[in-house]
């Protein structure tokens, strides 16, 4: 009987143990995907760091050609202006 009982126990531990170790793949399934998530984002930061570096680079160009646009309409109103006025003196 004692040794039935001890039996039954051992088999207990057996069955506790396999759902302990199905759990423990699973657990490194999970954690497999969930490093591959990591580099992917990972890379996908890099893409939008160099994407953002380029972006900022075309804004700014563009920025200095409105500048220099509007410089040069100003200055143009100026000599319109001003050359008339001088030739008239």
């Amino acid at each position: 009987d004692q040794l039935n009982k001890t039996m039954a126990k051992v088999e207990g531990v057996k069955m506790i143990m396999q759902e302990n170790i199905e759990i423990a793949l699973q657990n490194c399934v999970s954690l497999e995907h969930i490093d591959k998530q990591a580099e992917d984002l990972q890379a996908q930061a890099g893409m939008f760091k160099t994407r953002a570096k380029v972006l900022r680079s075309k804004v700014w160009w563009k920025l200095c050609k409105m500048r220099l646009l509007i410089a040069f309409i100003i200055v143009g109103a100026l000599i319109a202006v001003i050359v008339p006025l001088a030739l008239k003196y």
